[in-house]
Formats: C-alpha cells, sequence, structure tokens
C-alpha cells in the first residue's frame, strides 16, 4: 500500500509536516506529509466519521462531543504505532510526549469493537461518562464554558466553569478561590503545540474555519524562538493572575520536575515575581514510571509538590512533607529546598549552590539534576 494513498482522500492530509523539535523526528524518518502516518482505510474511517458527524441533526455541541471522541482515534496511525510487548496493547503516535520512532510498528483497526483506542470503545466510554454526569446526582449539574478574559463571574450560576484560553486571565473575581491547583509546563520537556498538530490536522477535517494559534505557548521552544526568560515571564502571569483570584489565606499548589537547573531557576523567577512564597513540599511518585520509554533508563519517576501562599511580610520557610529516601526523592528534595530558598530570601541566583549544599546534607548517591 502506498503512502500516496492515504494522501488522496483529504487535502488536509497532503500538508507537508512543519519543522520543529519533535516533529523533525517525522522528518528524519521520511514522513513528509501528514497522510504518511496512515493507512488508506485507517484514514477513510476517521474521514467518513467525521464527514457523517457533521452532518447529524442534533445541537452544534453534541456534535462537537462526539466528533472531539472521534478525532481521539487519530492518535493511533499505523506507521507510528508501537506495539508494547509487556502489555500486549499499542501505544499512541505521542506516547510519552515525542512522536513515536519504531521498528515494530501496529495498524490498529479503529472500528474494531474491541481493542485500545477504537472509535466503538471511545463511544461507549464517552456515552458511559454523560449517564454518570446526568445520574450521580440528585440534580444534573450546571456545566458552563466560556474562554478566557472575561472576568468576575457570579459564583452563584453554576455548579463547574470551563474556561479555554490562557490562564494569564481568568474568568474569576478577586479573592474568590480556596485553592489553586495547577501543572505548568514542565519547561522545555514537552512541546504540546507540536504534538497536537496532529490533531490539528483532523480537526480542520471536521471544521475547517479552526485557527490555532501556537505563539502563546510557553515552552521554550528555539524552532519558535521561546526562550527561558520567555517562559519565566509566562508562568509568572499566570502565577500572578491565580494569586489575584486567591484568598488572602488560599493555597496555590504546583507539580514540577525537571533534570535542568535553568528550569528550575526559572520557575523560582516565575513563583517569586508572581508574588507568592513557598511553604511546603512534598514528592509524589509519577503515574506512568512502567512506560516503554522509561524502562531501564535513568529517568526521574517523581514530580515535586510545591505548596505555594501570597507573599508575606514575614520570612518564609519551607517544610517537608515527606521523608526523602531514593535517588528521586533526594533530588528533589535538595531542589525543593533551594527553590523556597531562593523564593522566600536569597534569589534564583544562589540555586544551584543550594542544590548541591542540601544534595550533600542528604548523602545523595548521585546528582540528577545540571
Amino acid at each position: 500500500m502506498s503512502f500516496e494513498a492515504a494522501h488522496a482522500l483529504h487535502p488536509a492530509l497532503a500538508r507537508a509536516i512543519p519543522q520543529g523539535l519533535e516533529t523533525k523526528r517525522l522528518l528524519d524518518n521520511g514522513l513528509t506529509a501528514w497522510g504518511d502516518l496512515y493507512t488508506r482505510r485507517q484514514a477513510a474511517s476517521l474521514i467518513e466519521g467525521l464527514q457523517a458527524v457533521s452532518s447529524l441533526d442534533c445541537a452544534q455541541s453534541v456534535r462537537d462531543r462526539v466528533a472531539f471522541t472521534l478525532l481521539g482515534a487519530a492518535e493511533l496511525p499505523a506507521f507510528l504505532s508501537r506495539w508494547d510487548r509487556f502489555n500486549l496493547k499499542p501505544f499512541e503516535a505521542m506516547a510519552n510526549h515525542r512522536y513515536t520512532q519504531t521498528t515494530l510498528a501496529v495498524e490498529s483497526n479503529l472500528l474494531s469493537p474491541v481493542g485500545r483506542g477504537t472509535i466503538p470503545r471511545r463511544l461507549e466510554a464517552t456515552a458511559e461518562a454523560v449517564e454518570w454526569l446526568v445520574h450521580s446526582r440528585k440534580r444534573p449539574l450546571k456545566v458552563i464554558t466560556t474562554t478566557a478574559g472575561k472576568r468576575g463571574r457570579k459564583r452563584t450560576h453554576w455548579d463547574v466553569l470551563v474556561t479555554t484560553g490562557s490562564s494569564i486571565r481568568q474568568a474569576l473575581k478577586d479573592g474568590s478561590v480556596n485553592v489553586v491547583l495547577t501543572d505548568p509546563p514542565y519547561f522545555d520537556d514537552v512541546q504540546y503545540g507540536e504534538l497536537a498538530r496532529l490533531f490539528h490536522v483532523w480537526l480542520s477535517v471536521y471544521d475547517p474555519t479552526v485557527v490555532v494559534d501556537e505563539t502563546a505557548e510557553a515552552s521554550p521552544n528555539r524552532t519558535r524562538g521561546v526562550s527561558a526568560a520567555d517562559y519565566e515571564a509566562t508562568i509568572a502571569a499566570c502565577l500572578r493572575e491565580s494569586l489575584r483570584t486567591l484568598r488572602p489565606d488560599g493555597k496555590l499548589i504546583l507539580t514540577f520536575h525537571n533534570k535542568k537547573v535553568v528550569a528550575w531557576r526559572a520557575l523560582a523567577g516565575a513563583i517569586a515575581s508572581a508574588g507568592l512564597r513557598v511553604t511546603a513540599l512534598a514528592a509524589v511518585l509519577a503515574e506512568n514510571q512502567s512506560d516503554h520509554c522509561k524502562r531501564y533508563v535513568n529517568a526521574m519517576l517523581h514530580d515535586l509538590v510545591i505548596e505555594c501562599v501570597p507573599a508575606a511580610n514575614e520570612a518564609c520557610r519551607a517544610s517537608f512533607e515527606f521523608v526523602p529516601r531514593s535517588v528521586d526523592e533526594k533530588n528533589l528534595a535538595a531542589m525543593g529546598l533551594a527553590l523556597a530558598d531562593s523564593v522566600n530570601e536569597t534569589g534564583s541566583s544562589t540555586l544551584l549552590a543550594r542544590y548541591l549544599h542540601y544534595l550533600r546534607e542528604m548523602g545523595a548517591e548521585r546528582r540528577l539534576i545540571a
């Protein structure tokens, strides 16, 4: 079967794959257009499915939700899906936040009633989620959606508010939030925009009017000209807006891990300039420690949980909420204490020295962050 067979089904699949940090992996392996990733029957299943959804006689919100379900199946292109011999299942094209490079590819039958990630199973899961949402409460939840930029919504009119857009401007009133839970980009570890391009191609099959803008993405990327300073400024702006919505006695909790000191320095600068202080630290084991890309390699398997509060006049000292035992935990604990010192007292220029100091105190076997 030739690659061109999938291209011919829709103009979107003939689009050239653009240069990028992650898309370079595709280009280096001879994949030049998005249609190169799929067999003809996979592409036909997705295209005909999206066209059928577009013609449904129902509310636009329902059509969009069903289309979203089908779009998810696009993550299993035949020439990128990797078979996992440990779990006996295919991994999607963006498994572990990278475009897959494999010599053991597998073509998923997207129309199969069984198997991981097929369209029928995705539709069943969507239906189950709706059933749960409708019947799990004595009264239905009132869920509303909005775009970022509108502040000051009154809490009495909704149970759940879903906002799309940048966290630099949030649709909440001043001092209205008890707890902010956030998971900022892990510096340049994940190029979300580049990985989402595959889905954006299929989204254009469903709705050609959608325009995607990657310019505001925080992750440093030399192809797009985004630096560590840009990352710090964007994260600081998001945290500063969260501080605006936070009650004086509220907490902001974020998670982070990275093996680069420059990433931690940027995070420390963002937290400090946002007007926050670090009060507590903990380490948690990530849920994906058994993923194929982390087997038998020196991967960091823990996240650091960082609790912050609005800056006060008095000095703030971070406390441990765990006892670090493993190499991962000791490295994260040492960097967490160094970050807390940098934010609360000494400034980010001393981050590396403080990290090495705490690492020696803990008797860590090796240094993981450089």
